[in-house]
């Protein structure tokens, strides 16, 4: 339990409204269940204690859970029950005393990737979290899904847009297999391109998404029909449709 606040609270235990509870024995029990074996995570002393209350998607007993922070590993766990909270260590960085340790850093983004056993990949987990940075709580709490793809592409690609038809916003998603400069822009079917959405020195490698919102690039709302967008870069060139309504 993390309080802050001078304001006192009072509990009691057992709770007698049908809550979910673990015993210090059963804890015990389940703790040697919960060590990684899949991961090597070093463990530098500096905490994030992570507590998922709720993961869904393409997960079974055995998989393990990983976090990183900017790509690096600082925290995995064995998932050995799907019903309860599961807590997750993250491991920040040291590098004092001539030490240089691996870890996360205050503010890196909390990441997450779920080791599928059965697939021996990692795969792709999104996170509903109360605080999405490390560092800036004394605790972290949320849920999780797992989706049907591997947590880093192995190709380009450009998705449809979503919702299509759309008024006045829809959101694309594309995917990088490995850090590049690419663009993404959307053109009137006369071939002239009316907003550039996303152009970057370089853009790392994994899914993203961006959102149009039905503006050209002077900041007018477009006019009811078929526009092409597509992603150019790292000698890839794809193209889809997608229909503006009124």
């Amino acid at each position: 339990m993390f309080l802050s606040g001078s304001i006192p609270v009072e509990f009691s235990y057992p709770a007698d409204n049908g809550l979910a509870s673990v015993t210090a024995s059963e804890w015990e029990a389940l703790k040697p269940a919960l060590v990684s074996e899949h991961y090597d995570v070093v463990k530098t002393g500096i905490v994030q204690p992570i507590v998922i209350t709720d993961i869904q998607g393409e997960v079974t007993i055995g998989d393990e859970l990983a976090v990183y922070a900017n790509g690096t590993l600082v925290g995995a766990t064995r998932i050995a029950v799907i019903d309860r909270a599961l807590p997750v260590t993250a491991w920040g960085a040291y590098d004092q005393f001539g030490m240089d340790i691996p870890g996360y850093q205050v503010g890196d983004p909390i990441e997450f990737r779920l080791w599928s056993k059965s697939r021996n990949a990692e795969l792709r987990v999104t996170a509903d979290l109360d605080g999405q940075y490390f560092g800036m709580s004394p605790l972290t709490t949320g849920s999780l899904i797992v989706h049907n793809d591997t947590a880093v592409p192995t190709q380009f690609s450009l998705d449809q847009n979503y919702p299509n038809p759309f008024n006045p916003n829809t959101t694309i998603e594309f995917s990088l297999p490995h850090d590049a400069k690419i663009t993404i822009s959307v053109y009137d079917i006369m071939g002239r391109e009316v907003r550039n959405l996303v152009s970057q020195a370089e853009t790392p490698a994994g899914y993203h998404s961006v959102v149009w919102d039905g503006m050209d690039k002077n900041g007018t709302s477009v006019s009811a029909g078929l526009y092409i967008y597509t992603m150019q870069g790292d000698g890839v060139s794809i193209t889809r449709k997608m229909i503006m309504m009124k």
